[in-house]
């Protein structure tokens, strides 16, 4: 039985709507390379292997494959937190995510292109 993360069982739960800088921040952490990112439930994937990414939304997480329905709407409150994000980067990486921001960000949107 899967049982879902909520407020009362965890007050490091964020429930959507996410506000445009929390999505942003979401979707950085899930490109950025440090982190596991949330993924799709589902195996397959528009004839891709391996489990989906999902791309958070201000109405929820939503996996990219027109031909998948699956959604999640809730985060940990510290995928949010962009001072932490840049410090993993920066730690990972050597580099600062501000010289980075805007390559990752062409690798989300080739990412959620490739489903198309």
């Amino acid at each position: 039985m899967i049982v879902e993360p909520t407020p009362e069982r965890d007050p490091n739960i964020l429930h959507a709507p996410f506000t445009e800088e929390q999505v942003e921040n979401l979707n950085l952490y899930q490109i950025s390379g440090v982190f596991h990112p949330f993924t799709c439930g589902g195996e397959v994937h528009s004839g891709k292997p391996g489990r989906t990414m999902l791309i958070a939304t201000q109405q929820q997480w939503v996996c990219p494959d027109k031909n998948c329905d699956y959604t999640q709407d809730w985060v940990h409150s510290s995928m949010t937190n962009r001072s932490l994000i840049e410090h993993s980067y920066r730690m990972n990486n050597g580099r600062e995510l501000s010289d980075d921001i805007d390559r990752l960000k062409e690798m989300l949107q080739e990412y959620i292109n490739s489903f198309k």
